[in-house]
């Protein structure tokens, strides 16, 4: 039986966790001006959340991804609209520099040049989501629930993601 999430509810919890992601990029970048949101924006569409504004006229482009369980995984988005066929969001081609991937009951983030986790998803995705299907070696499928289509993820292991690429662990709170 494959898991089920609910939409509506990661709307919530995504706009809760937005305040937490701005207290992890102040972890990040201390001399951090200001966070542009640019969810709902053109930009959001090249993967694009958030720009952090820095000294010297720098923008850092992020993706932040929020989870409200206390799972040891990444929820990696393959199937935006299995309707459509649309491509979740690991199958397209990001501008985001930086991936923050936020786990809320933990006070956890993981951080993760964007580079990195896709080609890592390129070169794993076919076994990983075999694995998910399988709910074998800690992977397991997840569908989310949307009004007329589902989004389909697998949840890899954070630790098989850290052993294969950098990245970092920020706790706050």
């Amino acid at each position: 039986m494959t898991k089920m999430n609910y939409y509506d509810k990661s709307v919530e919890i995504e706009e809760a966790g937005q305040k937490d992601i701005r207290i992890i990029y102040q972890i990040e970048w201390p001399d951090i001006i200001r966070v542009e949101d640019i969810r709902g924006k053109d930009p959001q569409y090249h993967g694009i959340d958030h720009l952090v504004h820095l000294p010297g006229n720098v923008a850092i482009p992020t993706q932040a991804k929020i989870r409200d369980t206390g799972y040891e995984d990444v929820l990696l988005e393959y199937i935006s609209n299995d309707v459509t066929e649309t491509p979740g969001w690991m199958e397209i081609p990001s501008l985001a520099k930086h991936f923050f991937y936020l786990i809320r009951p933990k006070k956890k983030c993981y951080r993760f040049l964007w580079a990195d986790l896709q080609a890592l998803w390129n070169a794993n995705k076919d076994e990983w989501k075999r694995f998910g299907e399988q709910k074998i070696n800690g992977f397991r499928r997840v569908q989310a629930k949307n009004v007329g289509y589902y989004t389909i993820s697998v949840a890899v292991p954070i630790k098989r993601v850290l052993d294969e690429i950098e990245g970092e662990t920020i706790y706050y709170g």
